[in-house]
């Protein structure tokens, strides 16, 4: 009599344990009736360094802090801006003392404060937004590299990014991105999942290597104890709740994958003194980025048409797809808030230059 009592309780731990790896599957085409379309812009402002007082060199990670400032990451120079793209100042100063810094490899907003982590030191600063240094410290229970994504509930959540044992081989692998929560008093770490990325690796841990990325941890926060990823060459996104450390869900939609061109170069890593490229992908990657806005996900695929330009699917938090729509930019998408996107373009002096559009739809 115990038996079919066993068999029927496995079966149902066993369905559970699929029903919470199923992928939520989205047709090719969203719900919207005029998905396909191109979304009008209007240009609202534009920040250049002619001023003199900065220079954009690498320009990177635009976001738009709660009183409405900008701020963007570049050489030595975490830049803000008011919302009329007024410059106010730089938070980077140079060195390893307190409220210094030698990199910067992430930042995140919380209340009235920007909190920075400097990968190079490996240290957490907190400053206001008038530049005032509240706090500091080191994290000296980590090593490795690691990239800052988000503070909630008084823990820091970093991806550290690990290296296989190649074992002298020369193969695409797997590098685990695993994601470690770190509490504000540093009494607890804890690593919460992986992400897996693929790379074209050579040599073996301990005694020297070299990798080359073939897939990309791409993520985004949202409502600060959520986080959107993308770290496959294919078409899948996953969100994670940080609150209950729950991956909660996986979707994808049907998407016409887009080849690699001819002239297409994969990188070479030169490793006792020859080179070795990665094997050719027959397609491109598929998600290029995330963004939330107003709620909803953008994805940033890899499908360009000449007069339509960019293709932006765009995902509910439930991970239906309920729209697509195109972008025809004259730069590259780097950051949203609110009903306006801010676009990485060049001058004609090929100089960088931030354009906010808001849009007009």
């Amino acid at each position: 009599m115990k038996r079919p009592t066993f068999i029927l309780t496995f079966i149902f731990i066993f369905s559970s344990i699929i029903f919470a790896q199923e992928v939520i599957e989205n047709p090719e085409k969203p719900i919207s009736k005029n998905a396909g379309r191109v979304l009008k812009l209007e240009e609202e402002l534009r920040i250049t360094d002619e001023s003199g007082e900065f220079y954009f060199k690498y320009l990177r990670n635009l976001k738009v802090a709660p009183d409405g400032s900008i701020f963007i990451v570049d050489v030595e120079q975490l830049l803000q801006f008011d919302s009329a793209g007024n410059f106010i100042q730089n938070f980077f100063k140079k060195g390893q003392g307190p409220g210094e810094l030698s990199s910067i490899s992430d930042y995140f907003f919380q209340d009235k404060n920007v909190i920075i982590h400097d990968r190079r030191l490996n240290k957490i600063l907190w400053f206001d937004f008038k530049g005032k240094l509240i706090n500091e410290f080191r994290i000296y229970e980590q090593s490795g590299l690691l990239r800052f994504q988000l503070f909630y509930n008084n823990t820091y959540y970093f991806f550290k990014s690990g290296f296989p044992d190649t074992e002298g081989k020369i193969d695409v692998m797997d590098s685990p991105q695993v994601l470690v929560a770190i509490t504000q008093d540093k009494d607890e770490v804890k690593d919460l999942i992986s992400f897996p990325i693929k790379i074209f690796a050579i040599g073996a841990q301990g005694a020297g290597a070299a990798s080359l990325g073939i897939s990309s941890l791409i993520t985004t926060p949202y409502k600060d104890k959520y986080l959107f990823i993308s770290h496959t060459r294919e078409y899948l996104l996953k969100l994670y709740d940080v609150e209950s450390q729950k991956l909660l869900r996986s979707f994808k939609r049907d998407y016409k994958r887009v080849k690699t061109p001819r002239d297409y170069k994969g990188g070479t890593i030169g490793w006792s003194g020859k080179g070795y490229s990665p094997p050719r992908q027959e397609y491109m990657s598929d998600v290029n980025n995330l963004f939330v806005f107003n709620d909803l996900l953008w994805v940033v695929t890899s499908t360009k048409k000449k007069k339509k330009g960019i293709l932006i699917d765009v995902f509910n938090f439930d991970g239906k797809f309920i729209d697509s729509f195109y972008l025809n930019l004259n730069g590259r998408l780097v950051a949203t808030n609110k009903d306006s996107i801010f676009v990485l373009e060049k001058n004609e002096d090929e100089n960088f230059q931030i354009v906010k559009y808001k849009i007009i739809e």
